[in-house]
């Protein structure tokens, strides 16, 4: 089981907004009982996925541990 800690589940929180911003979407985890974790869709076709995790990474890169 995830952890459920309240640093954990303000992590998943704090990343939504910050992916809006950059066009991409995700759910908090703790919405679906996963604290700390994200939800993510693959309904999509390839390049898009690919830019998507590009904005993953680059948004995780920017949210201070």
């Amino acid at each position: 089981m995830p952890s459920s800690t309240p640093s954990a589940q303000g992590a998943d929180w704090r990343f939504g907004p910050a992916e809006l911003v950059r066009g991409c979407a995700t759910v908090p985890g703790s919405a679906f009982g996963a604290p700390g974790h994200l939800r993510l869709s693959f309904a999509t076709d390839i390049a898009t996925l690919k830019e998507g995790c590009r904005t993953n990474v680059a948004t995780l890169d920017g949210i201070p541990a």
